[in-house]
């Protein structure tokens, strides 16, 4: 499949294609106007324009906002230039040293129609927000400055706009995943992130990688293509990863999907970074509340942050803008006790149990393990060599074993910690093994 296939629906479409076209093929932009034009089914693009001039734009009559949010925090004072890039300090007005930007998009849906809520982090360009309410999405990481913030939101716009108007979701099963292994080894991808039409459960991969690295690849890549029965097709649009400088492409065994997709962004506007940022500039920290939300009367939450006072037995640890401490006990365990405790969890084989109960044994709590030990012996090494230098061990064989294993793991715990919240989930990931073992 190619561009040739592209056939847009609004002159918006027409004159992307356009762009298209006299981008990769090198012709005069009157000319590649003609040649989408005849694409689109016109004669010419005096036709199309006649024809499609009661259509206007691409975009649906009736918008549906949503608000971007991210906060930016900058460690020195620098200056900001008339495009909105970092310049030096005498070139002008020097920046804010924080600050909270907004940025609005009008979608042609409800949000939580373009996107689920539980699926946002696993979208490219979503990654680190969260669905915050129903016309909100939240970026829960302090950028390192203002014109990040603002990349990282226009990034976000690009991700929402391309599911608007494609149907399209990121993939958020291990079993779609495993659809797409094939691609794994795709010579010359970059920048890479699944998605699926939840109308026909057909999968596909976005492939953003650097234009000249993909020309070293060419041939190999559509021997494989072909290999394992996946298509291709270049989209007319600049993407979401790094506009301009990456190239992307979708690939998919379901040809239709291809050609849907590609129609689709083609009327999506060309990137461009404002020349003045269309919206409100705030504090850093603060807790946006978005129209629907006021208009709901749902009172929001403080923006997650560290906690810094011992509760109920428990010491916080860790964390910071957007993201809530994590706890430990407060009484520490005696170094003896993690290295007993650190030589069980080594000698835990991978025994017929499920596979969520055994690793947030084995993997989750021996990490936190780590953690607590480290916070409670700074001068030593004994989180790592309690819980990550025992490979000379030998591995639990039989059921009893481990059995006793897990009984002689809660009695560490019980005998090292004092009663809180942290020491109640470790012995309950314990108990969860055990009675996985004896059944």
């Amino acid at each position: 499949m190619n561009i040739a296939s592209i056939k847009p629906s609004c002159l918006d479409g027409i004159k992307n294609l356009a762009k298209k076209l006299k981008r990769d093929q090198g012709i005069r932009h009157t000319e590649a106007l003609e040649v989408a034009s005849r694409q689109a089914g016109y004669q010419s693009f005096v036709h199309a324009r006649r024809s499609l001039s009661t259509v206007g734009t691409c975009a649906s009559p009736r918008h549906f906002p949503v608000y971007l949010t991210a906060h930016w925090r900058e460690l020195r004072q620098t200056s900001l230039g008339s495009n909105g890039i970092s310049a030096a300090p005498s070139a002008g007005i020097p920046r804010r040293r924080a600050g909270r930007e907004l940025l609005q998009v009008n979608l042609t849906r409800p949000l939580q129609s373009v996107i689920s809520k539980h699926r946002v982090s696993k979208a490219q360009g979503l990654g680190v927000f969260v669905m915050e309410y129903d016309d909100h999405l939240e970026m829960h990481y302090l950028a390192e400055s203002q014109q990040r913030a603002r990349e990282l939101l226009l990034s976000a716009e690009r991700a929402l706009r391309f599911m608007d108007v494609t149907g399209l979701q990121p993939v958020s099963l291990q079993t779609q995943r495993d659809r797409l292994r094939p691609l794994n080894d795709l010579p010359g991808h970059d920048h890479t992130s699944n998605w699926f039409d939840s109308a026909t459960g057909s999968i596909a991969m976005l492939d953003e990688p650097y234009a000249g690295a993909l020309k070293l690849h060419t041939a190999e890549r559509a021997l494989q293509l072909a290999r394992v029965a996946f298509s291709e097709i270049p989209l007319p649009w600049d993407g979401i990863y790094n506009p301009g400088i990456t190239k992307p492409y979708l690939i998919s065994k379901d040809s239709a999907l291809l050609t849907r997709v590609a129609n689709a962004v083609s009327a999506l506007p060309s990137y461009a970074f404002p020349d003045s940022w269309p919206d409100d500039t705030g504090v850093q920290g603060d807790a946006f509340v978005s129209p629907q939300r006021i208009r709901d009367g749902k009172v929001r939450r403080p923006i997650p942050n560290a906690s810094y006072t011992n509760r109920m037995g428990a010491t916080p640890y860790g964390g910071g803008f957007g993201t809530r401490s994590r706890w430990r006990p407060t009484q520490p365990m005696a170094p003896a006790l993690h290295m007993e405790l650190g030589s069980i969890l080594y000698r835990l084989a991978d025994f017929d149990v499920p596979w969520k109960v055994r690793e947030r044994l084995r993997i989750t709590f021996r990490s936190e393990l780590e953690n607590w030990a480290n916070y409670e012996h700074p001068s030593t090494e004994v989180g790592y060599k309690a819980y990550y230098d025992q490979g000379s061990l030998e591995r639990f064989k039989t059921r009893q074993e481990h059995i006793a294993a897990a009984k002689r793991a809660k009695e560490i715990v019980m005998l090292g910690y004092d009663d809180c919240k942290p020491r109640r989930e470790l012995i309950a990931a314990i108990e969860a093994y055990a009675v996985a073992v004896e059944s």
